[in-house]
């Protein structure tokens, strides 16, 4: 019995990766699977190789909290360089003045963090560490696939460019 199955795959720089197997018999079958494995998991690694050829060291993030601030796997707090996104709004306090029908609106807020979600989250992120804010969270550059995370956060429209902050970016005297 001989069947013949294949895979593709499209890399993280754009290449696509064919892989294909003939199954012959069950010795031969077994083999083939073991090297269509190892070359699965190795086609996988091509990740972390993009964030490496910036000579930038990676990181993985485990959750965003809103459009500019994520934590990595290593509980390190990093806030994205030069953009300013929408806060997520907690509810505030009852005061004894008139509170405006939108003071829950978090809509773009709840957008940005989810596009931010969409470019970091399950994969290898090269960073570039900036400094420290008051907050002791990480000021930094982050690339993704070749991205510069902060700029495509901009031109999405789910940031802003932070006056205060452009000069640390060299994509920012671009826009």
């Amino acid at each position: 019995m001989a069947f013949r199955s294949a895979l593709r795959m499209r890399s993280s720089k754009g290449l696509v990766m064919t892989m294909s197997l003939r199954m012959d018999s069950r010795d031969d079958c077994l083999r083939r699977k073991c090297i269509f494995f190892v070359l699965l998991v190795l086609s996988f690694q091509g990740t972390a190789a993009v964030a490496h050829d910036q000579g930038l060291p990676s990181v993985r993030f485990q959750d965003c909290y809103d459009g500019d601030t994520c934590t990595t796997i290593d509980a390190e707090k990093v806030r994205v360089a030069c953009i300013n996104a929408p806060e997520i709004n907690s509810r505030p306090r009852l005061r004894a003045t008139r509170m405006r029908p939108t003071a829950y609106d978090n809509t773009s807020a709840e957008r940005s963090t989810e596009n931010l979600r969409s470019l970091v989250l399950g994969r290898w992120v090269a960073i570039r560490r900036l400094s420290v804010d008051r907050y002791g969270r990480t000021v930094a550059e982050l690339f993704s696939e070749d991205k510069n995370v902060g700029q495509q956060q901009v031109i999405d429209g789910h940031a802003v460019l932070s006056p205060q902050h452009a000069s640390q970016c060299e994509w920012a005297s671009r826009l």
